[in-house]
């Protein structure tokens, strides 16, 4: 027993869904993350523009704590995933206190923001080389993507600090740098949630059933992880024809290419695993394939990955679990582009951690299905 009574082992259930949430400790009732989290972003969707106006406000007046990741961040997160805010204040802001994270305040910066970054680039030794070409790849524009060039080009001394050549600091905002020297995206801004329906009316798309095949490394039975209405309104920026499968392992894959056949029908080779065991339980996999989540219907900011409620959807800004991880496409050796986010937890509808990331080769049609862990 605790200091308030209550047994230090007995389960804690959710006041509001019932979901069991480990142990009490000192908490007597609560919510639990899901919940918390959705009603966080209620009341962030139900902001009107007079409280928006000032939460912005806020941030402005808060901005060197912004890279806290306390209340500061979780405000400007919300309000960019879920409002769309106008960020050119804020990174007018950030920059006249040296502030440069999260790179997305810097996405509607404006010009003297954007060619103080670049002075700041030009510096011999600049301290926040890092960041601060993160927060230009956020613009992204064409001057930012000749200074992009030269930068790569003439190596400057603070490269030697560098992770990795200035062109790749471009995955960590989901852009890349095409043959022509242009900035280019890695996502599809329309973005659509994946939300509980059924399928009827013929959904754009929606979570897909059992295959009834088993893998052969670890026998776990195969799952269409994804299945796509190509000719949909909706869906037709992505250039697919008729309806597209995505089947995978949802046990052992950490990482599935999928090809397609001329006839249409899909192929799935598994190029890195996780385990050979089959830890998936009937239960688990009969959630997986209950076919209870739609595309919905109305468009998402392009950042709505980044919202307090785990999410799954189509299309937008990539919320990594670790490092942006674009893969080459096997066929052609292009970068592939962020297709689509699920993470675990909207998936099985409990609390398992990790997403699916989503990727396709907008030329060759193939796409890779690549697990994170938190």
């Amino acid at each position: 027993m605790n200091k308030l009574g209550v047994d230090d082992n007995e389960k804690n259930a959710c006041l509001k869904c019932g979901r069991e949430q480990g142990f009490l400790g000192f908490s007597t009732a609560s919510l639990c993350y899901f919940c918390r989290a959705e009603e966080e972003r209620e009341r962030y969707q139900k902001m009107t523009d007079g409280e928006v106006d000032a939460a912005i406000a806020n941030i402005i007046g808060d901005i060197k704590k912004i890279s806290d990741g306390e209340e500061t961040y979780e405000d400007f997160i919300g309000l960019l995933s879920l409002k769309n805010i106008n960020t050119a204040a804020i990174a007018k802001a950030a920059f006249e206190n040296n502030v440069f994270f999260p790179s997305p305040i810097y996405r509607d910066a404006g010009a003297d923001v954007r060619d103080g970054l670049v002075s700041l680039l030009e510096a011999p030794n600049c301290e926040e080389a890092n960041d601060v070409l993160e927060c230009l790849a956020e613009i992204g524009d064409e001057v930012a993507a000749e200074a992009f060039r030269r930068f790569d080009e003439q190596k400057p001394q603070w490269r030697q600090k560098l992770y990795g050549s200035v062109v790749r600091y471009l995955q960590y905002t989901d852009h890349w740098m095409d043959e022509s020297g242009a900035i280019i995206p890695l996502y599809f801004e329309p973005c659509y949630e994946f939300i509980a329906g059924p399928k009827t009316n013929k959904p754009a798309a929606w979570i897909g059933g059992r295959l009834r095949e088993l893998c052969g490394r670890c026998g776990c039975e195969l799952m269409d992880l994804l299945v796509i209405d190509g000719d949909h309104e909706r869906l037709k920026h992505l250039e697919l024809s008729g309806t597209v499968s995505v089947p995978i392992c949802p046990n052992c894959a950490t990482k599935t290419v999928i090809r397609y056949s001329p006839e249409g029908k899909a192929r799935m080779e598994i190029v890195r695993a996780s385990t050979d065991e089959n830890y998936f339980s009937e239960d688990m996999l009969s959630r997986l394939t209950a076919g209870r989540l739609v595309l919905s219907s109305e468009p998402m900011p392009p950042f709505f990955g980044f919202c307090p409620q785990e999410v799954a959807r189509i299309g937008g800004r990539g919320n990594w679990e670790q490092t942006p991880q674009f893969e080459d496409c096997p066929d052609c050796g292009r970068k592939m582009k962020l297709l689509a986010q699920l993470a675990w937890s909207r998936l099985l509808d409990d609390f398992a951690e990790g997403a699916l990331f989503v990727e396709i080769c907008p030329d060759c049609k193939t796409i890779a299905v690549i697990h994170q862990q938190t």
